[in-house]
């Protein structure tokens, strides 16, 4: 849970049987504060080609318990979440892996939730995805132009006498 407690606290002083008000303190105690989130990878202004399956890599931390959570957001749309396992380290890293990426520029943000509650959202990363188009033109010689289909391995074929 949480727990955010605020104190005020007034002090007294007797002056000859009367009652002074000194000074106002006001004490914030946090009993739970939020964890430490940021994406490692990928950078930010890093440029992909479509279809992208990218890895995006959160490190975590909390000064007093462990994770529960490290949800991954594309805007405001939920990636995924990935909960931290027992037997894995504690401050993770957290990977997700999202796949079949189309052309279009996105911000990345990690949230963490750690075991009482308390969460927090990483800085953004703000990556691009680039348009990889099938067919290209390659100018060969002055006089001789193709136009040539290519295979998503970005190969290019010899061109036929």
């Amino acid at each position: 849970m949480n727990c955010r407690l605020k104190r005020v606290l007034t002090l007294f002083v007797v002056i000859h049987g009367a009652f002074a008000c000194v000074q106002n303190l006001q004490a914030q105690v946090e009993t739970n504060p939020p964890p430490h989130v940021r994406i490692v990878s990928p950078l930010n202004g890093s440029i992909f080609l479509e279809p992208a399956n990218i890895t995006i890599v959160a490190h975590a931390e909390d000064s007093h318990g462990k994770f529960e959570t490290v949800e991954f957001f594309s805007g405001s749309n939920s990636l995924g979440v990935k909960t931290n396992l027992p037997v894995a380290n504690p401050l993770g890293p957290f990977v997700l892996v999202w796949s079949n990426v189309l052309a279009g520029e996105y911000t990345l943000t990690a949230k963490a939730t750690d075991d009482q509650g308390a969460s927090t959202v990483s800085a953004p990363a703000n990556i691009k995805v680039l348009h990889f188009p099938n067919t290209i033109r390659l100018r060969w010689s002055p006089s001789w132009r193709a136009t040539r289909t290519l295979p998503r391995s970005g190969r290019i074929p010899a061109p036929s006498p």
